[in-house]
C-alpha cells in the first residue's frame, strides 16, 4: 500500500470508490483503504456517504472487466450477502454470533 497526498482544488470533489465497485470492476477500479487528515491549518469538511445497491442484486464482474487473461477476482455473491458478512468481519471478529 502506498499513500498518496490529495492537494485541494478549489471548488472540486475527491471522490472513493468503495467495495461494491470495486468488485463490480474486477479490481479494475481498486477501492482505497480512506484516512483524512488535515495538514493545512484552514478548516475543512470531510464528508462519508454511501450508496448501495438493492440487496438482491447480484455483484458480479462487468463483462469488460474481464476476459480470457484477465479472469474475475471474485466469487458472485449477492449485494445483500456481501454487506452483511463485511459487517459480520468488522463488527463481530472477537464475538461469536449467537
Amino acid at each position: 500500500m502506498r499513500w498518496i497526498n490529495v492537494t485541494p482544488i478549489p471548488r472540486t470533489l475527491v471522490v472513493n470508490i468503495a467495495d461494491l465497485f470495486a468488485r463490480w470492476t474486477s479490481n479494475v477500479f481498486k477501492s482505497p483503504v480512506h484516512r483524512v487528515i488535515n495538514r493545512s491549518g484552514v478548516p475543512r469538511c470531510s464528508i462519508a456517504l454511501f450508496f448501495g445497491a438493492d440487496s438482491q442484486v447480484q455483484l458480479k464482474p462487468v463483462p469488460s472487466c474481464v476476459s480470457s487473461e484477465q479472469p474475475p477476482k471474485y466469487e458472485t455473491i449477492s449485494v445483500g450477502d456481501y454487506v452483511r458478512k463485511r459487517i459480520e468481519d468488522m463488527y463481530y471478529q472477537t464475538v461469536p454470533l449467537p
